[in-house]
């Protein structure tokens, strides 16, 4: 498989959530270090943080407060033609690496259908193809349209709101004393 750049978009405000979101923790971390370590459990090359622009890896916007889009295309427009980026959101943390692998192994600029990130972009963007909002730039841009897959549409949710937030970690802990059952009741 090609290699391929992972880009975490982590440039907003968080004005709905009223703090950096990228800081937020989701029991294993922030959920910037989450993202970081799903890109490279899916095999990233190389990760870059855009909106950032403090630390290694990270970018700050080219034009800020103009969202994601624009930041992209900002970053594609300085990565060699043709080159594969696959693009995550900072506030998506249920994302699952096989979601991510599904788009990390694709050519061309792709999503899953009715949600426009995460995507897999590639750097062949021509003036022509900018557009102030990501589905534009997919629209502009062919993008393939993937599937989702059965019982995943809970892992395209986006945190941006304190209750967004405090239902992921409900959501969380459940989970995590189902585990803790489940490994009990196996090993009696």
């Amino acid at each position: 498989m090609d290699t391929f750049t992972g880009v975490v978009l982590a440039g907003g405000a968080s004005r709905r959530m009223g703090q950096d979101k990228a800081l937020l923790n989701t029991g294993a971390g922030t959920m910037l270090d989450h993202m970081i370590k799903l890109l490279r459990l899916v095999g990233a090359s190389k990760i870059v943080v855009l909106g950032r622009g403090v630390g290694p890896g990270t970018l700050a916007d080219v034009h800020p407060h103009q969202g994601p889009a624009v930041a992209l295309q900002d970053f594609l427009t300085t990565q060699p033609k043709g080159s594969r980026h696959l693009v995550v959101p900072v506030d998506m943390p249920s994302l699952s690496v096989k979601l991510l692998s599904d788009l990390a192994c694709q050519s061309r600029w792709t999503h899953f259908k009715d949600y426009p990130l995460p995507c897999m972009a590639i750097a062949n963007l021509a003036p022509s193809q900018f557009s102030r909002k990501i589905r534009g730039l997919h629209l502009k841009n062919n993008a393939t349209l993937l599937p989702v897959p059965p019982s995943t549409h809970h892992c395209f949710s986006n945190i941006n709101t304190p209750r967004d937030y405090n239902e992921f970690q409900e959501h969380a802990v459940i989970k995590r004393q189902a585990l803790q059952g489940c490994f009990r009741v196996s090993h009696k």
